[in-house]
């Protein structure tokens, strides 16, 4: 009978099937075809346009859900690996191998374990909040008086800091990067990186596309989750030994994790709502979402975005995090227009002069420390240029097919 489910085992689990996944596996069967061959062939059979407009969102689930095999090349609909999608990281330099980590991966993947992090997780959290405003708080001061307060330290306890600070970013990412050993999928080299205007560690992830979106979940608080291991073990080491640099570190560490779970840029807290939604490419929907709009503003018709064919629950879900993405987009550029900007000529002359009275001074520490500074502060301009000038370059891509289009 046509509308019988048919039961399809993959990876152990059993899925019924109906309408148009049901479809793709019967073609599949027939023969391999290619994800934009599934889709053609499935929408010179519709005819309805809202069917039409479901299929791409058909595919991603069910590559979602491990039935399809995102693969290179197999079409837009698909998810891809991290290389071929958009990225935020404006610089890279890999450093370590997988074949360099496996002695540290291997076994730390036992600490990822599902039940733990679930466990865990809520309970480090809670426990930095509360550290945060009773021990922490009292010492280093609030979150905008931290970088002020990091940099009144002497050289040889700055260094340290600064030391204790980047071997933390690498334990996160070692934290990505043994998840996807412990859910059974391979991860890329660890490097350096200038990560949209933050400068760090990244870890290649893309295997973890294969992975059901569960899975996915354990990879994407990874990272989190040593970042709080760290934070922990420099609170018991402040509590220990009464060291202001101790609870300096770990209120580092504590920002990092507040930081990846910002949601509107593509860091750990973007992907787990992602992954929690089953949407890979929010940030491909939220694009196309405004160019919709705002071709409906002007009056110009367009194809109604994918985004907006997706269950009632989620499309709700969906639109309270774009409202906000919009407003975090425009903050954002309010204070890099009225903050960062005037700071960073403020804060470049200090350093440079203070990098001169240090070489005056042959002080070698003091004058690689002023040398450091200068360097974090000119990072984020070479990040906001890369950024903007993809941004505009996209844009104005965009803006010439509409109007070919308008002209055809």
């Amino acid at each position: 009978m046509p509308d019988q489910p048919v039961l399809v085992q993959c990876r152990g689990k059993y899925f019924h099937l109906r309408g148009d996944a049901k479809q793709i596996i019967l073609l599949l069967q027939k023969s391999p075809a290619t994800l934009p061959i599934i889709e053609t062939a499935l929408r010179i059979g519709q005819s309805r346009p809202e069917d039409t407009r479901r299929i791409p969102l058909v595919l991603e689930r069910m590559s979602s859900l491990g039935l399809l095999d995102p693969q290179p090349g197999l079409g837009e609909s698909a998810p891809k690996p991290a290389k071929s999608r958009e990225t935020q990281l404006m610089l890279t330099l890999p450093l370590l191998r997988p074949h360099h980590l496996t002695w540290l991966t291997r076994p730390l993947s036992r600490i990822v374990a599902p039940g733990l992090l679930a466990a865990l997780l809520p309970l480090l959290l809670l426990l930095h909040i509360w550290a945060w405003i009773t021990i922490l708080h009292p010492v280093v001061g609030s979150l905008g008086a931290l970088s002020a307060t990091v940099h009144k330290l002497s050289p040889m306890w700055f260094w340290l800091l600064a030391l204790g600070n980047y071997g933390g970013l690498f334990l996160h990412e070692l934290g990505h990067a043994s998840a996807c050993i412990r859910c059974g999928a391979k991860h890329g080299p660890i490097g350096l990186c200038l990560y949209w205007i933050l400068p760090g560690f990244y870890t290649e992830v893309n295997e973890a596309w294969r992975l059901p979106s569960h899975k996915r979940l354990v990879v994407d608080c990874g990272g989190i989750f040593f970042s709080l291991i760290c934070a922990s073990a420099a609170l018991l080491l402040y509590l220990l030994t009464s060291n202001t640099v101790f609870a300096l570190l770990c209120a580092i560490y504590d920002v990092t994790v507040l930081i990846n779970l910002v949601p509107f840029i593509r860091m750990d807290g973007y992907w787990m709502i992602s992954d929690g939604l089953g949407i890979p490419n929010m940030m491909r929907a939220n694009r196309e979402l405004s160019q919709w709009l705002l071709l409906r503003v002007v009056g110009i018709p367009a194809a109604k975005p994918r985004i907006l064919a997706i269950s009632v629950w989620r499309k709700r879900t969906y639109f309270l995090y774009y409202f906000a993405f919009l407003l975090f987009t425009l903050n954002f550029i309010w204070q890099t227009c009225s903050w960062y900007l005037p700071q960073f000529e403020h804060i470049s002359a200090a350093a440079l002069a203070a990098l001169r009275a240090s070489v005056h001074d042959h002080a070698l520490l003091a004058g690689a420390k002023n040398v450091f500074k200068l360097f974090l502060a000119a990072l984020p301009a070479v990040g906001l240029f890369l950024y903007f000038g993809r941004a505009i370059k996209r844009s104005v891509g965009w803006a010439i097919n509409v109007l070919a289009e308008q002209r055809s």
